[in-house]
């Protein structure tokens, strides 16, 4: 659930207003983590593709078909920030589901109905369980594939516009504001794009929401690949989906849902000193949602 909200988040609610005119103007904004409010998030991802591996005489040594499906229920609580209030240092996270499986094997359940606690000392993250008991190695792992050691934002990068937009109004954002290891891959903020735009608005609980189109594409530079990196020869990730949600910054509520693309090309090294070519192409669909709880 460390993934940022901007990129993964969303709220499919009954739409209870009229249209708003044309000339009307708002102010997008959302609302960022506080330290101690505990955020529900539910996400869901299924990605289908292939993985083709050649070795180093260009002979086709692998060819597979693989399949992921995510599905996760968590409750989040930021509870130590830096001093400077921009990374989260120490958060607590209940795990209600937790859910991976590949392919046609029994899903992964190693971190479902725990509570851990999440801890960022010297850009490296350590885990341990809030009840003082020891983690599995199988939750050990499922954490760190989470949790990369790359930067660790809690307020939302500058994704919206600085001024006041009409439903219809498009603008284009700085990708060199965005974290570059927000979605656990590094990228070049140069060649990478986001587009957004605003396509209509609604209130809901007399605070003002609406949905934001989003258009990603992201040039892979590397992924992690267990402590170290894997340079990539070529890469691309393509999301286009919609936010539905808050957007005056009043309460944590919203929903991504969108579809993805993603393709890359690596060279892996082998111990016998030779390299194989390894091509991976994937799509699917990806649901994020973000809720603050509040006590009744």
């Amino acid at each position: 659930m460390h993934r940022p909200f901007w990129l993964c988040a969303v709220t499919v609610a009954a739409l209870t207003a009229a249209p708003a005119s044309a000339q009307e103007t708002y102010q997008l904004k959302f609302k960022d983590r506080p330290k101690g409010l505990p955020v529900r998030g539910v996400s869901l991802e299924k990605i289908g593709g292939t993985v083709t591996v050649f070795d180093a005489k260009g002979n086709k040594v692998q060819d597979r078909k693989e399949n992921t499906v995510r599905d996760e229920v968590a409750v989040e609580t930021v509870l130590e920030e830096s001093p400077d209030g921009k990374e989260i240092l120490l958060r607590k996270i209940h795990f209600e589901k937790a859910r991976k499986t590949r392919d046609d094997q029994a899903p992964s359940k190693a971190l479902e109905g725990l509570t851990v606690l999440v801890e960022r000392k010297n850009k490296a993250y350590q885990f341990r369980s809030a009840d003082g008991a020891a983690l599995s190695a199988d939750a050990q792992a499922e954490l760190k594939e989470q949790f990369k050691s790359g930067e660790n934002p809690l307020k939302h990068p500058p994704i919206l516009p600085n001024k006041a937009v009409k439903v219809g109004d498009s603008w284009e954002v700085d990708t060199t504001t965005i974290p570059r290891d927000a979605a656990s891959f590094d990228f070049d903020p140069k060649k990478s794009k986001v587009n957004a735009s605003l396509e209509r608005v609604y209130k809901k609980d007399g605070r003002q929401y609406g949905v934001i189109r989003f258009k990603v594409e992201f040039v892979m530079l590397s992924l992690p690949n267990g402590d170290q990196r894997l340079p990539l020869e070529s890469g691309k990730l393509i999301i286009d989906g919609d936010y539905d949600g808050c957007v005056d910054g009043g309460v944590i509520d919203g929903r991504f849902k969108g579809d993805l693309r993603i393709a890359y090309t690596a060279k892996v090294a082998q111990a016998d000193n030779t390299q194989l070519q390894v091509i991976v192409m994937g799509e699917g669909t990806m649901e994020r949602q973000r809720q603050e709880v509040t006590k009744k």
